[in-house]
């Protein structure tokens, strides 16, 4: 008698402490949610990224454990500006941003979370701008195109990544980005943006395709 009824409240202590986690996780994950930012918006051109006015609460890391999500979209924020940073020597940059940090945070959440195109995106263009590591780069671009290989909203940043640099001596990022390309085309969208920030191999490549889809759409490239 005296074990069983010693069993039973190990049984009910087991299931107090089991409650109480899971509220205690419940809590965490509310809190997480909020004071935490919403997700930017991936833009479309490098002059479409802002700064982020107001610090990244650093607070906030704390509770990433329980919601991935919500470090997903601080990483994403923190990587947008220090694109900007690094586009406009006049711009301030909020928080914790320098580089490596930023390239390590993204990397980590990839590593255990690695569908978010944008996320890779976004380190690509980190690895673009850094300019010292193309593998790195490549590699990232690759899984941008392999995870989202339809998300029209990331073509045009793809693109200029891709053209900007020496990625197109890749071939399997020459021939993404070609399909990116048609898709643009198709929708009556010339990649003026990535034409005007390409380099000399990267206009060739734009022109040439376009040029196998429809020849009178390269009047519309800037001179």
């Amino acid at each position: 008698m005296g074990y069983v009824m010693f069993s039973t409240r190990v049984v009910r202590l087991a299931l107090v402490a089991f409650a109480l986690g899971i509220g205690a996780c419940g809590l965490a994950s509310a809190l997480a949610e909020l004071g935490s930012l919403a997700r930017p918006p991936f833009p479309q051109d490098l002059a479409q990224v802002t700064v982020t006015p107001d610090p990244i609460p650093s607070s906030l890391q704390s509770f990433f454990p329980f919601r991935t999500d919500l470090e997903s979209n601080h990483a994403l924020a923190l990587a947008l500006q220090k694109v900007q940073s690094t586009k406009s020597a006049k711009s301030k940059l909020p928080g914790r941003a320098d580089e490596p940090f930023v390239e390590r945070r993204l990397e980590r959440i990839l590593s255990t979370s690695p569908y978010d195109a944008e996320l890779w995106l976004a380190l690509a263009m980190l690895e673009n701008n850094n300019g010292s590591n193309s593998l790195a780069r490549n590699g990232a671009l690759k899984m941008a195109y392999f995870t989202a290989p339809s998300a029209t909203h990331l073509m045009p940043l793809r693109l200029v990544v891709t053209t900007s640099s020496d990625a197109l001596a890749d071939p399997d990022i020459r021939e993404l980005a070609r399909g990116d390309v048609l898709v643009m085309l198709s929708q009556k969208n010339v990649p003026i943006s990535a034409y005007v920030q390409a380099s000399r191999l990267g206009k060739e490549f734009l022109k040439e395709t376009i040029q196998s889809v429809d020849s009178s759409l390269v009047v519309k490239l800037p001179r």
